[in-house]
């Protein structure tokens, strides 16, 4: 009952609420008469779906080459991994954006920014794509994790046994095994894409490609009665546009579990030291660049000039701490609420895992997940 009280008032109750501000359907039925919101909800599927394969793929990749191998500094790589799901999705945008085009200051130091007047790469629907692949990653490889404590070590020992590979012993006995879990994380990982806004605003707009909660936020911002009631149907066509990443999670959740009692052990890779330097590469390539190319633009006194002794300064830091500008009082706002969270979140997921064996709280948990593909602002007026 406990479990069911939660995920009915975080899931359930906000969404009929917000499915009641429609009052006689006028919005609803506006919507099939309204290019701009299918154009933008066509985008909104095309980079979900793209993005929701490419973090598939780099997931499953990472976990194939982390998890189920031992390799050199394999702690080390594996917290690498997970760490652009930690940074906010906005800060990644604008580190992608500083990596590229005429104006970085980092490739203008090393001498490698295109001409002026070229466009930068990451706007584009192409850019969108990686983008929310790379964040979405760690959704798939942490999901593949999570079933890896699950799987059937004596299994993978008698594959062994029987002569197999590493390989083949990870290919006809892990890997069957896993898939719902890959399965899990992909649904995630397009649920969390189809509803990011940090990098719909920061890319989507630049590039002349308005997506779906882009446009929720320019209608939200409308003035008149009908503003809200809009907001409402384009934030019920989103969660109808999330329903395939829930059933991705509803299929893996039916997925049975072996029981065993031993526990799987990554098994030894010939060439652990060349996994170990292409992970290392995917990391430099999405985390490292990308955060050296947003330092290089806060140190310069402005965008276009090239980082270097003579042009790198902290006046930009002296200018976010100075008195008036309130930058302490919103990171410590940021951090209790991001600690409040954290904390109530730690403490409710506990009833509802132990209580997920039951149907009815199977069915209420995926209603449960809708509010993470809408954007901030219509949980926000839905509760």
């Amino acid at each position: 009952m406990l479990a069911l009280a939660w995920l009915l008032a975080i899931g359930a109750v906000p969404m009929l609420r917000l499915v009641a501000e429609i009052g006689n359907g006028s919005a609803l039925a506006g919507l099939w008469e309204d290019g701009p919101v299918w154009r933008a909800a066509g985008r909104s599927l095309l980079v979900a779906l793209g993005g929701a394969a490419v973090a598939a793929a780099v997931g499953a990749s990472l976990a194939a080459a982390l998890l189920l191998r031992e390799v050199p500094f394999r702690r080390t790589l594996i917290f690498l991994a997970i760490l652009p799901l930690l940074v906010p999705a906005q800060v990644l945008a604008l580190a992608f954006i500083f990596v590229g085009g005429p104006s970085s200051p980092l490739l203008l130091a090393l001498g490698l920014a295109p001409p002026l007047g070229t466009t930068n790469p990451i706007y584009s629907p192409g850019g969108i794509v990686l983008l929310l692949g790379v964040q979405g990653a760690p959704l798939v490889f942490l999901s593949v994790a999570a079933a890896i404590r699950r799987l059937p070590g004596d299994a993978v020992a008698a594959a062994r046994g029987l002569g197999a590979s590493p390989g083949r012993a990870l290919r006809e006995v892990a890997w069957p095994i896993l898939l719902p879990a890959i399965a899990a994380g992909t649904g995630l990982a397009y649920v969390a894409a189809l509803g990011n806004f940090g990098t719909a605003v920061l890319i989507g707009i630049p590039a002349r490609f308005p997506l779906l909660t882009v446009l929720i936020w320019e209608r939200l911002a409308g003035i008149g009665p009908s503003a809200l009631s809009q907001v409402v149907a384009l934030s019920l066509l989103l969660a109808v546009m999330a329903l395939p990443g829930l059933l991705l999670q509803a299929y893996a959740a039916r997925a049975a579990s072996l029981a065993s009692a031993v526990p799987f052990r990554p098994l030894p890779m010939r060439r652990g030291a060349a996994a170990t330097g292409a992970v290392a590469v995917y990391v430099v390539l999405v985390l490292v660049v990308p955060i050296l190319a947003l330092l290089a633009a806060a140190l310069v006194p402005a965008m276009g000039m090239q980082i270097g002794p003579d042009t790198a300064t902290i006046r930009n830091f002296a200018a976010i701490f100075a008195p008036g500008a309130h930058t302490l009082r919103a990171l410590s706002n940021s951090l209790l609420l991001a600690v409040a969270a954290a904390a109530v979140l730690a403490l409710a997921v506990v009833p509802v895992a132990l209580a997920l064996r039951s149907p009815l709280l199977r069915g209420v948990s995926s209603v449960a997940d809708l509010p993470y593909a809408l954007p901030g602002a219509c949980t926000g007026v839905a509760a």
